[in-house]
């Protein structure tokens, strides 16, 4: 087994109507900060590009994740309706570090997108530090008091923002 000193899981959503060059330049931006040999890096998140088709969008996402070892590992629909299924959710990892690995599909009945599991094999992993773990309970009661904290926020900035980034 490989040890690898550190993992860092990078979570990405790019709005459909955002601008993809800020999308992309900000996401190398901070792929330059964080890279190095000894961290293994793993993005996923919704990215709102279909990977079922070969667009422009695509092709230069590909390519600035490539110059850092980063690859699409999604090659199911992960956004299904009546008409249609896309691929615009995705993990992509560096392929050369983690060769032996698993991703499944996993329909969560949550949202219209389905959620991935990916499973990285032969990664030994040392439980130096204590782990915090939060969970949510969500039942009537959580529901109930979500949707009176709603209430009390305001929205006007929200409702009058033009620009999604």
């Amino acid at each position: 087994m490989r040890a690898v000193s550190t993992f860092c899981v990078l979570c990405v959503c790019r709005p459909p109507t955002g601008h993809f060059s800020y999308f992309l330049s900000s996401l190398e931006s901070i792929l330059n900060q964080l890279y190095s040999n000894s961290i293994n890096i793993i993005i996923c998140g919704d990215i709102n590009i279909n990977y079922r088709d070969n667009t422009n969008n695509k092709l230069e996402l590909d390519s600035l994740l490539a110059s850092y070892d980063e690859y699409s590992t999604v090659d199911f629909p992960t956004r299904k309706n009546n008409c249609s299924s896309t691929v615009i959710d995705n993990i992509f990892i560096d392929k050369y570090k983690n060769t032996n690995f698993t991703i499944n599909q996993l329909p969560n009945g949550l949202s219209d997108h389905d959620a991935q599991n990916l499973i990285l094999h032969n990664i030994k992993i040392q439980n130096s530090r204590a782990h915090h773990y939060t969970k949510r309970l969500i039942n009537e009661l959580t529901i109930s008091e979500f949707k009176l904290n709603l209430s009390y926020e305001l929205w006007d900035e929200i409702f009058t923002e033009d620009n999604v980034d």
